[in-house]
């Protein structure tokens, strides 16, 4: 039995310890690998999401769907349902993907080997 609550408080102070939590995650984050063009990701706090991607002389593109944060010991990573790409490799054909992207220190890393390309970063 102690052996269970020891777990329990581990496990709780484990998610505690984490610095992301839905509140200090809501914004706007911000892609600027093409200069000429207004990328980004906007999260609020009813779970929505708002992906937005206008290039110089072309209709803007625009997405919506919910999100969800999920914090585990291995990492913090938010969930979009709903995902598309625009923009640089942009790949739509993703209608109704649920899309799982690492944020760590305020960036969403959507693909690791792509860093720049990718990646969103908070804005201030």
């Amino acid at each position: 039995m102690k052996d269970r609550i020891l777990s329990a408080v581990i496990i709780i102070l484990l998610f505690a310890c984490n610095d992301e939590n839905t509140n200090n995650v809501i914004g706007r984050y911000v892609n600027t690998y093409e200069s000429e063009a207004k990328h980004y990701v906007q999260l609020d706090a009813d779970s929505t999401f708002l992906h937005y991607y206008k290039s110089k002389n072309e209709t803007p593109k625009e997405n919506k769907g919910n999100w969800t944060l999920l914090v585990t010991p291995k990492g913090t990573k938010i969930a979009f349902r709903t995902w598309k790409t625009f923009g640089y490799g942009d790949s739509s054909n993703c209608n109704g993907c649920i899309r799982f992207v690492k944020l760590k220190k305020g960036e969403m890393i959507f693909d690791s080997d792509l860093p720049k390309e990718m990646n969103f970063k908070k804005e201030k």
